[in-house]
């Protein structure tokens, strides 16, 4: 699919001191890829397609019922990603397969590939249980902003929670809030 790594359906995996970039897909792909951990890394650019982010954590429970959960990033540079920065998708398959996230101590710097108001530096969907914390979302020099530096969109998991905070948000649209949870 164009991106830069994938791992599918196999967990347990520690990715350090990496660059992704300027791939026409993902950055990186995470899908059923469980326990990983992704430490000091730098994705941008990636998604030149415009329909896919930087990063995407999911889970294919209906594939055999391998699951996408807890997983770290933590310590990576994003900027200028064509959609979303990171983005979690929780229910792939009618299951919840990707929940309990690390997304801590990241720098998120706009991007100069999108409009303003399209993209969010965290987009989940339907994933709970995750913290996010301690990370920097700002403005590109193009001062191109994000539609949210974080935010949740749940169908179904309205019960759940996540553990959201420390986290610096300067850079979204004019008249919206930093987070967002529908």
């Amino acid at each position: 699919d164009g991106s830069c790594m994938e791992i599918k359906r196999n967990a347990d995996w520690t990715i350090d001191d990496v660059q992704f970039e300027n791939c026409k897909g993902y950055g990186l792909y995470l899908n059923s890829a469980g326990a990983t951990r992704a430490y000091n890394g730098d994705i941008g650019g990636n998604g030149a397609t415009g329909s896919v982010s930087g990063m995407l954590i999911t889970g294919d429970c209906a594939a055999g019922g391998a699951n996408g959960n807890e997983i770290t990033i933590q310590g990576f540079h994003f900027k200028g990603n064509y959609k979303h920065d990171i983005e979690l998708d929780g229910n792939n398959g009618g299951s919840y397969c990707s929940i309990g996230h690390n997304i801590t101590g990241n720098t998120f710097n706009g991007s100069s590939n999108t409009t303003s108001n399209t993209a969010d530096a965290i987009n989940v969907s339907n994933s709970a249980y995750n913290v996010i914390s301690n990370n920097q979302i700002y403005a590109d020099t193009t001062g191109r902003a994000y539609r949210y530096g974080i935010a949740f969109f749940s169908t179904t998991l309205t019960e759940l929670s996540d553990a959201v905070n420390g986290n610096s948000i300067q850079a979204v649209t004019t008249g919206t809030a930093g987070i967002l949870r529908v």
